[in-house]
């Protein structure tokens, strides 16, 4: 394959044919892609043997989107350098141009520094630069709990994280991106490219373009192909899974970053009263003996007793756990609300109406946990992300017995008038399966992370028939399947219960327009 070295797969390899869904793929050889060209070339080939082609960044993905099911391995790891800057003046925006395998740690690391490696930028990136090392802090607000996806990963999937509820998912922080398709190049740009010119961009036969019907708008969700009236075309490319295209650079805005920022965890002993205080939070609800108005959280999290109890079980593994009290078993559930703010005093104010308007909720007095400065922060955050950390451990423990077994986990999300039904749902099936189980995750998107933990595989039968079960319940809501971890090979059945059979046929024509071959990521989604 001209000048990139391809590999006939072999035990060295082993290691690129699962990610962390645990699904193990096949794969007839791999490449490591540095450039365009190299990418170019293979798809070249691989056309011309009808080889799939499945698109990899750091296999971080827990839906299996980057598992192989035969054909080649293009695996864009080797592909991960900061390649330029840009500014906008009239925006006051500072834009990085990255490629694909950049990992979000490295990157969030050189924006906090800003200590970018500018060898072999342009003259104009690198005066950027200089201008951007003097401006005050910024960031990328996109926060996945795993620091070690690819930037790449995350435009796929559309990725989020518990912040997105203020700041929105990776989409609205894509200001271009370069895409080779099996049918041309394109590169895009947000406002320039809208969908209806994709037919002069592409070398493929003009026909009308397909409309999808299911409207998602007001709903977190990544199933599916993003479509909406005069969207750009971009858009199209973000949250497809790399089934419509590889992704070599990606041109990523920066914000402002809040001077400060504090949380705080409030514990409840009835999940009614946590779900109630989300309520009063979201603005949805209002009580006469409250006066407090609270504005902008950026984060609205759940935790249920099993998600606390699961942390105390496991606190001798990291020492930040081991800092921080353990939660009193009559706990039944816990709300963690964060908030940034540029002026501290105000901080100050809305963590301390908050705690007077706990009491109406019931909220127990005196046990909430307090980020003020960074270290308290950081263990909140490292508390946060140790749930499904210990979900993890105590499944590879179980997989020791048999090696099929995998963590079942959901998904999904529904709009805000059926966040008590969809919890009463979950608890009540929970309870009456007696599957173990804990759920953590997004409350404020009413976006919940059911994790059910088999010891056996008919309890894993019994898990998975339960998850299709809650999917008809919440599709019926006019909910979703995937509201940030993407379709991949774990959802495609519950991606069919979604979707009519004329949205199906209409996504298949989409990949029709940019994969003519259907080789990109081939059985993603459908």
């Amino acid at each position: 394959m001209g000048e990139i070295d391809v590999f006939n797969m072999s035990d060295k390899y082993d290691d690129y044919l699962s990610d962390e869904s645990k699904i193990q793929g096949i794969a007839q050889s791999i490449s490591f892609p540095r450039c365009e060209d190299d990418i170019k070339e293979v798809l070249k080939i691989c056309q011309v043997k009808n080889m799939s082609i499945t698109i990899q960044g750091n296999l971080t993905g827990i839906s299996g989107g980057a598992v192989p099911q035969g054909g080649h391995i293009l695996n864009l790891s080797e592909m991960n350098k900061v390649i330029g800057m840009t500014y906008d003046e009239k925006k006051n925006s500072f834009y990085i141009k990255a490629e694909p395998g950049v990992l979000l740690k490295d990157l969030n690391h050189d924006i906090i520094t800003k200590n970018f490696d500018g060898n072999g930028w342009s003259k104009e990136s690198q005066e950027v630069l200089q201008q951007f090392k003097k401006a005050s802090q910024k960031m990328f607000p996109p926060d996945p709990t795993e620091t070690l996806a690819s930037i790449g990963g995350m435009v796929a999937c559309n990725a989020s994280g518990a912040c997105s509820y203020y700041y929105g998912s990776t989409r609205n922080y894509i200001e271009a991106i370069k895409v080779i398709t099996t049918n041309g190049e394109l590169y895009l740009r947000r406002g320039i490219q809208k969908l209806e010119d994709v037919y002069e961009l592409i070398n493929c036969e003009k026909q009308e373009l397909p409309v999808i019907t299911k409207n998602m708008q007001g709903i977190k969700n990544v199933a599916g192909y993003y479509c909406k009236e005069d969207m750009d075309l971009i858009d199209l490319f973000i949250g497809a899974e790399g089934s419509l295209g590889i992704i070599t650079e990606i041109e990523l805005r920066l914000i402002d970053k809040p001077k400060n920022k504090s949380a705080v965890l409030f514990f409840f002993n009835k999940v009614e009263n946590a779900l109630e205080f989300v309520k009063w939070l979201r603005k949805e609800k209002k009580y006469e003996e409250i006066e407090a108005v609270i504005n902008n959280p950026v984060a609205i999290e759940y935790f249920n007793k099993d998600a606390f109890d699961i942390v105390n079980d496991y606190r001798n593994l990291k020492p930040e756990l081991k800092k921080l009290p353990i939660i009193n078993e009559d706990i039944e559930a816990g709300i963690y609300i964060e908030f940034h703010e540029n002026n501290e005093e105000k901080l100050d104010d809305i963590l301390e109406q908050l705690v007077e308007v706990t009491c109406v909720f019931e909220a127990e007095e005196g046990s909430e946990w307090f980020a003020f400065d960074d270290v308290e922060y950081n263990k909140l955050k490292t508390f946060r992300h140790a749930i499904p950390e210990c979900v993890n451990i105590l499944i590879d423990k179980k997989r020791n017995n048999d090696k099929k077994l995998k963590k079942i986990g959901t998904d999904m999300a529904v709009a805000n008038i059926y966040l008590t039904e969809i919890m009463k749902m979950y608890e009540s099936d929970l309870e009456n399966s007696g599957l173990e189980s804990l759920m953590f995750g997004h409350i404020g998107d009413n976006h919940i992370h059911v994790n059910i933990i088999p010891n056996n595989m008919e309890e894993y039968n019994k898990g998975v028939a339960l998850v299709s079960k809650w999917a008809e319940k919440v599709i019926a809501y006019g909910g979703t399947i995937a509201a940030e971890h993407g379709v991949g090979r774990m959802k495609k059945e519950l991606f069919k219960k979604m979707f009519s059979e004329e949205d199906m046929m209409n996504m298949k024509k989409i990949k029709q327009i940019f994969d003519s071959k259907n080789i990109l990521n081939k059985g993603i989604n459908f």
